[in-house]
């Protein structure tokens, strides 16, 4: 996915700096972005994505502009550079991993951007990279029809073991594997049709539950659409503040601090005390339910394809 978007960093700055560069250092900082581009990793991405949404300095980043231009700069000015390097290695990637993990790194932590972000993002990021989350999912869902009519044939039902039947399994393979994820789906469908909060269960811990649950498939993508699946439940209710939300969460929870990624940000506040800020906004149990799927979804799909 390569987006057309004008990025103009001299534009840019002017979110953060009274008096503009001279072009000559605008054009210094440029190149000294294009080349951390180049090679940026998903943690250096992370990195500069926290510091663009909450100002929680990218070091690395920082240190390589500063040896590329040979000087330092005023903290609001790496914060501008952080926008502009997220947003260029959302449009330039080459990896088909980081096509999708990108952009829902950035979807995640905008969760709990801070106001003064709005300036920098409005002119870094297009809205249209997110779309490549959604995108990625259209492309995996689908079931695959049966090659031949081996798999559901006389020879399946008569018989009592596989090799009565006279069927190679290597021929076989792709109709098995698609009547697994047609079940694993109709199961799921089943499960989730009508379900509801157990008797005095939090609604907030039924909607961490279930997107838990979703997250966690064997096959992931068992979900067609896996926030309609959460629209579909019963989480209903008005809106309430994080600090009320995290003692029903963490009652219930397991995780281990260290496996929350940095981006997870509710995550983060509601199991590692992480991003306090958070504690006073207010949430609905469906609203809740989504990010805290996109959460886990990326936290799945990091863990798949870059470790």
């Amino acid at each position: 996915m390569v987006i057309d978007m004008e990025r103009n960093l001299k534009d840019i700055l002017t979110e953060v700096l009274v008096f503009p560069y001279e072009q000559s250092v605008v054009e210094a900082l440029t190149d000294a972005c294009s080349k951390y581009v180049e090679s940026i990793e998903i943690g250096q991405f992370e990195d500069c994505v926290l510091h663009l949404c909450l100002d929680i300095p990218a070091h690395e980043l920082m240190q390589s502009i500063n040896t590329q231009t040979a000087r330092k700069y005023p903290s609001r000015v790496y914060r501008a550079l952080a926008g502009y390097v997220v947003g260029e290695a959302l449009d330039n990637d080459s990896d088909e991993d980081d096509k999708v993990v990108f952009p829902l790194a950035l979807r995640n932590a905008m969760k709990a951007k801070t106001d003064d972000a709005d300036g920098i993002i409005s002119k870094t990021i297009d809205p249209a990279s997110f779309a490549a989350v959604e995108d990625y999912w259209k492309e995996n869902i689908a079931i695959p029809s049966l090659i031949g009519n081996d798999i559901v044939s006389k020879e399946i039902f008569d018989n009592s073991t596989w090799a009565d039947t006279g069927f190679e399994v290597e021929d076989t393979f792709g109709d098995i594997q698609a009547l697994a994820k047609f079940y694993n789906r109709e199961q799921f469908k089943k499960k989730f049709a009508g379900r509801k909060p157990s008797d005095n269960q939090d609604i907030y811990a039924f909607a961490y539950q279930v997107a838990e649950e979703i997250a966690s498939q064997e096959w992931l993508f068992t979900a067609e659409n896996s926030v309609q699946t959460l629209k579909s439940l019963d989480l209903k209710g008005s809106a309430i503040s994080f600090a009320n939300i995290k003692p029903q969460i963490r009652v219930n929870s397991d995780t281990v601090i260290d496996d929350i990624d940095s981006v997870s940000v509710y995550r983060r506040y509601l199991l590692a005390n992480d991003y306090e800020e958070l504690g006073t906004r207010r949430i609905s149990p469906l609203n809740f339910a989504i990010a805290i799927f996109y959460e886990l979804l990326y936290e799945r799909l990091k863990s798949e394809k870059y470790e």
